[in-house]
């Protein structure tokens, strides 16, 4: 029996050999031909590389062309994007195996199906990266695989649904992850919690994003599509009556109602205007020429500057007469009354009512106003209110405020 080492080194000698045939056979199938050619399909048949596909015809098998595609960013049209429910599904089954062999104390047929779940693991991570490099080929390539315009229209509608089907598999990956880390912690597998962790969660959110960029990417393009066909459709309408109304040269019109100005026009003088920044010597002469034929203006007398001293004397002073508005009229009278020696603690919401100018200004403001400016004033104001004494006087609420006079502060 052949080591898996040895195995391997022979399928890739056997494709080194043929590598001619091999690139031939990713480009479309091949066929037989002399007996050298002949030989080479039979050892590529023999590693499992080429499959039949008709009479002397073969393909490139599909897990090796999917490497070359993914190797080489090149991709068919309309190429789905690969599901990752199957492997899901695997990787649970897998699980649940894990589980029964290590209660049945199969030590080596726990370790085996432990590989393979390690190894089903990263198929989905790589499964999901292929599906982001696919995605990202065809978007920033413009669908270069296809040339008419309704094919990369189609194409375009046909990946924005395979981004939704995507996005919705990534939902069902990250309650996958979530419900695998929680089951290996609770049993002890530890080295497949930081697996699933490491591969898959720490990924997660740059896939999603990625995947979310290409989504907004073909979204905008299908709204620039529709706009553009909305303009082509206008253009085609346009265009049509256009072939159907023909005209000769401009537009048609009755030649008995025209008016001769129309078929007979008079000429207009035109006047040669040369180029001043072309730096021939002929050019040149010319504007020397023309220059000459210019009148000589004679120069402009300017006046004399005058330097005597201009001083204007006004012994009129202007009179600059300060205006209060009726809140600050209010004020001023509040404290003309408080400097009264026989005064008495002063109520501002009564003040208030003594002013007619007032009665549209809201009891708040007028409040915060006065008991700002009295206390600005040097006088002792007291909030009146249901709760007044208690804490910090202006972080409670007051229906009113008194000032006292200066003697009785």
């Amino acid at each position: 029996m052949k080591k898996p080492a040895d195995a391997t080194e022979r399928l890739i000698q056997v494709l080194a050999k043929n590598a001619a045939l091999v690139a031939e056979a990713f480009s479309g199938p091949v066929h037989g031909g002399d007996r050298t050619r002949e030989q080479q399909i039979a050892e590529l048949m023999e590693i499992g590389a080429l499959r039949p596909y008709d009479q002397d015809s073969y393909y490139l098998t599909g897990g090796l062309h999917d490497y070359f595609s993914v190797a080489l960013a090149s991709f068919h049209a309309f190429q789905a994007l690969t599901r990752i429910d199957s492997q899901l599904r695997q990787a649970d089954r897998q699980w649940d195996e894990l589980l029964l062999l290590r209660d049945a104390g199969s030590a080596r047929d726990m370790r085996r199906l432990e590989d393979a779940l390690q190894r089903t693991i990263f198929d989905i991570g790589e499964t999901v990266e292929r599906n982001i490099q696919l995605l990202n080929t065809m978007v920033m390539g413009r669908y270069g695989n296809v040339d008419s315009f309704d094919s990369k229209l189609r194409q375009n509608r046909y990946y924005a649904r395979e981004v939704q089907n995507c996005i919705a598999e990534l939902q069902k990956l990250d309650s996958f992850i979530e419900r695998l880390a929680g089951a290996a912690l609770a049993h002890g597998q530890h080295g497949i919690r930081h697996l699933v962790r490491r591969r898959l969660g720490s990924s997660l959110f740059s896939w999603t994003s990625r995947l979310k960029d290409a989504q907004w990417i073909i979204t905008n393009r299908l709204f620039e599509a529709r706009q553009m066909e909305q303009r082509v459709r206008q253009l085609s309408r346009y265009a049509g009556w256009l072939s159907r109304n023909r005209t000769v040269s401009g537009w048609e019109v009755q030649i008995e109602a025209a008016p001769l100005a129309l078929f007979r026009p008079n000429p207009l003088p035109v006047r040669p205007q040369p180029d001043v920044r072309v730096s021939s010597p002929e050019v040149l002469n010319q504007l020397i020429a023309l220059a000459n034929k210019l009148k000589v203006q004679p120069p402009r007398s300017r006046p004399e500057p005058s330097y005597e001293e201009s001083v204007v004397i006004s012994d009129i002073m202007e009179e600059v007469r300060i205006t209060y508005s009726p809140h600050q009229q209010a004020v001023r009278r509040l404290l003309t009354r408080l400097a009264v020696n026989e005064c008495e603690p002063i109520s501002l919401r009564a003040w208030k009512q003594e002013f007619s100018d007032l009665a549209n200004a809201p009891i708040e403001h007028w409040l915060l106003y006065a008991s700002v400016q009295v206390q600005a004033a040097k006088h002792k104001v007291r909030f009146v209110g249901n709760s007044a004494g208690q804490g910090l006087e202006l972080n409670e609420p007051f229906s009113d405020v008194v000032v006292e006079p200066k003697r009785n502060a």
